[in-house]
């Protein structure tokens, strides 16, 4: 029964510290147990096809040779995000990072995260981080 209770605090504090997080780089999120291997592998896939506005669920489950179900349960338990919402917010965060380094323009940065749509990335841009794009850098 502790086990139990420590197992779903770990993933509860893991949801809030994932979502919560405006800075967060995919690349260093930490994660401890058995997860960590599933995280690492669908977050280093995401990072390596950001740019891929076609990137999918499927393509993620097929490459963790897990069922559509089971990886959508796994990576809601895990994050409390559908997997397209977790999609999403990688992308999104790594758009943050992108504007904030002065490098590059909106819509060279909607681009390399793998947005299509500018008003659909300007709308999710500020649910995320609360800011338009523009005002964001």
């Amino acid at each position: 029964v502790t086990k139990a209770k420590n197992l779903i605090e770990q993933r509860n504090s893991l949801k809030v510290s994932f979502v919560k997080q405006k800075t967060l780089e995919p690349s260093k999120i930490s994660i401890t147990s058995l997860d960590e291997n599933l995280m690492r592998k669908v977050i280093d896939f995401i990072e390596e096809n950001i740019d891929n506005h076609d990137l999918n669920v499927q393509m993620l489950s097929d490459l963790l040779k897990m069922s559509h179900v089971n990886f959508y349960r796994k990576i809601k338990g895990l994050t409390g995000q559908t997997v397209t919402e977790f999609i999403r917010t990688v992308r999104l965060k790594r758009a943050g990072q992108l504007l904030k380094s002065k490098q590059y323009n909106v819509k060279e940065v909607m681009f390399m995260v793998g947005f299509t749509h500018r008003s659909y990335f300007s709308k999710m841009f500020k649910e995320q981080f609360g800011e338009n794009p523009k005002d964001y850098s």
